[in-house]
């Protein structure tokens, strides 16, 4: 029924569908009306670095309603079931690419990052021979190694960024034969610098990734790409907007749109930031949180010997899942916690979304303030030192 309804949904063919189910997809929440599906959300799992640190998170797909059953609030629904059961299993963030930026932002997912979409005729592609060299992968054992570490190299400084070992890169070795897809490494003196994921679609060479580590791999993995000139007429890839891989282009106007990808929001708030790498200074942030009020209520974020301190000052919406207040003991603790959230005026207010974008790095306090964050100079410039923006990125749509 799942696939059934992504199908009716979305506009891809069968064969990945059917692999997508057989090898991608986690758990499907369903709402159901006897034995008809009524809305779902399709879970995979998608372990993700937060500046640096692996956290736990999953990659939210296949949202849909069944045509009779819209606006009828089902996906609401199963929103807060999904946020629910991700808490209780330690998942600190979900993903999602959206089809409506708006749409989603109402369940407190926020835009990360920008992406370059670049769109271009081979002939705008550099023609340089080679300083480096190749290696075609033919699905051979180690393959998919070879990639992570080409990956690694690549992407590792990005906050956001997936975490992959070889079973990952496996699942994306096969995704990409479904295409008829090539798949490739560069070499620059016998260092990995470079990956290449591609097949020949519509007379285009549809890039599903690239990663160029230096600017030898960029000018050469464009010049391998502008080579097929004698078949195809067009190339299209995604790369980090602060990427110099589109700038190699030598006349890159009309061919490069910066565009916003995926959204993502924190499940746990505390578990996820607690710990990061930080700078210092203290801030005490009121969240607001409606599909997940756990997160909800009053935080103090505090840099100490190099990590984040993430403590919630009070029970918000949901003390007693959030502190499992069952024992005396535990009530008394959670009674001194409110107790020291009401002694304490906090510096600022911010919705989930926004607690989002700081953590991860795609903003810092005054990067918010300046898009419309009521915050003070005092507040946003203590965001700034706790934990600076960092560079984003991020490929995974499904």
């Amino acid at each position: 029924m799942a696939a059934r309804l992504w199908k009716y949904s979305f506009a891809d063919n069968d064969a990945f569908i059917d692999w997508y189910f057989r090898r991608r997809a986690g758990e499907v929440l369903a709402a159901l009306n006897g034995d008809e599906l009524m809305a779902q959300i399709v879970r995979a799992p998608l372990p993700v670095f937060m500046r640096g640190v692996a956290r736990e998170a999953v990659m939210l797909a296949g949202i849909a309603t069944a045509p009779v059953y819209r606006r009828q609030g089902h996906i609401n629904t199963l929103m807060a079931e999904a946020f629910r059961r991700l808490y209780e299993e330690g998942v600190c963030a979900a993903v999602l690419y959206p089809f409506d930026y708006t749409y989603y932002a109402r369940y407190g997912f926020a835009r990360c990052g920008e992406i370059a979409n670049v769109r271009a005729e081979l002939s705008r592609l550099p023609g340089a021979k080679p300083n480096g060299r190749f290696h075609a992968l033919k699905g051979d054992a180690g393959d998919a190694g070879l990639l992570v570490r080409a990956y690694e190299a690549c992407y590792s400084h990005y906050s956001g960024h997936a975490l992959r070992d070889e079973a990952a890169f496996a699942l994306l070795l096969e995704e990409n034969a479904l295409d008829d897809g090539c798949a490739l490494v560069y070499y620059h003196e016998d260092r990995l610098e470079g990956y290449l994921l591609y097949a020949i679609q519509d007379n285009a060479v549809a890039v599903s990734e690239i990663g160029a580590a230096s600017q030898a791999a960029r000018v050469d993995l464009l010049s391998f790409i502008g080579s097929h000139s004698s078949s195809v007429g067009d190339v299209a890839f995604l790369c980090p907007l602060d990427d110099l891989l589109w700038q190699c282009l030598p006349d890159p106007r009309g061919a490069v749109s910066a565009e916003p990808h995926d959204m993502l929001r924190l499940i746990d708030a505390g578990s996820a930031m607690h710990g990061l790498p930080a700078g210092q200074g203290e801030v005490c942030l009121r969240v607001t949180d409606s599909y997940a009020p756990w997160n909800d209520g009053v935080w103090r974020f505090r840099a100490l010997d190099g990590a984040l301190v993430a403590e919630k000052l009070d029970g918000g919406a949901n003390a007693a899942v959030a502190m499992q207040a069952e024992t005396a003991a535990s009530t008394k603790a959670a009674a001194h916690a409110e107790s020291a959230a009401d002694a304490i005026e906090p510096d600022a207010e911010l919705s989930i979304g926004a607690l989002t974008q700081w953590a991860f790095g795609c903003m810092d306090g005054s990067a918010l303030a300046d898009v419309g964050v009521n915050l003070t100079a005092e507040a946003a410039q203590a965001m700034d030192a706790i934990l600076p923006k960092q560079p984003f990125f991020l490929f995974e749509k499904y």
